[in-house]
């Protein structure tokens, strides 16, 4: 018996990555920061609980509480001057999000960038970090 008589549906094209639509952004968040507390308050098994109610992998789930810590300084964090090591990291991390999750072209980083007045916001600049990372 061989796979596709098992699964006729599945499709073999060995894709790296499948974004299931069943995972909103939501339960996304949910799960972030179910994992996050209990990784917080050392609540033993809770990620493993979530893996199998969800069906996904513990390293996904350790995905999103890194993702959710990482934010959290944006939506919580202090809104004063940052240093210039600190905003050209901040920079890159733009680009990176609206390149790989927005999906936006490299003209349109630009744009965005200037409008919010991000540095190394030029085309040429985006270009060649993006390269280069």
């Amino acid at each position: 018996m061989t796979i596709n008589e098992i699964r006729p549906n599945m499709n073999l094209q060995h894709n790296n990555f499948i974004r299931r639509t069943d995972l909103t952004p939501e339960i996304r968040l949910y799960i972030a920061c179910t994992a996050l507390m209990a990784q917080v308050n050392s609540t033993w098994g809770k990620l493993t609980e979530l893996s199998r109610q969800f069906m996904i992998s513990r390293t996904f789930v350790y995905m999103l509480i890194a993702i959710l810590e990482e934010s959290s300084w944006v939506i919580f964090g202090d809104n004063h001057v940052t240093a210039a090591g600190d905003e050209k990291k901040l920079a890159f991390y733009y680009m990176l999000s609206l390149r790989l999750e927005g999906r936006c072209s490299i003209e349109s980083i630009s744009v965005l960038m200037k409008r919010y007045d991000k540095k190394l916001s030029s085309v040429g600049s985006i270009s060649q970090y993006l390269i280069y990372i």
